[in-house]
């Protein structure tokens, strides 16, 4: 959700909507949405940043690797947001208060990323470690 209660849902594959890779906004977290097109064949994890933007990622359509992908504010076409390092896997999106927050699935890192124009550079990562596990109930 973005700061004006606009709800973003991710479409991993197809459905009612269409293919995959598509996003649906819900304004103000109602109603029956409006369907976005994406340069992904399955979209996987958005976020929106502080300032309205929103982001993407999942596989591209062309050669089925990582992707990110953005919708600008006021904007209704999504733009493809080259990354300076490779993730393998799609995670989660998010804004971290300083970075773009994009979780790799394959590797358990974290990459944080400044986004200018259609790039997003890498200025840190953050691995993970060991095995989380639920308590077992007795």
């Amino acid at each position: 959700m973005n700061t004006s209660g606009d709800l973003a849902v991710g479409i991993l594959l197809g459905n009612s909507y269409g293919p995959g890779g598509q996003v649906v906004i819900f304004k103000n977290a109602t109603g029956s949405g409006t369907v976005y097109n994406t340069p992904l064949t399955k979209e996987y994890f958005d976020g929106y940043d502080p300032s309205g933007n929103l982001f993407a990622d999942g596989f591209g359509s062309s050669n089925y690797s990582f992707a990110l992908v953005e919708l600008p504010k006021g904007s209704t076409k999504f733009v493809t947001i080259k990354t300076s390092n490779s993730p393998d896997f799609p995670g989660s999106v998010q804004w971290d208060g300083t970075y773009l927050a994009v979780f790799d699935q394959q590797t358990s890192e974290t990459y944080q990323y400044t986004v200018s124009g259609t790039t997003a550079t890498l200025k840190n990562s953050v691995q993970f470690t060991g095995l989380a596990t639920a308590p077992r109930r007795g």
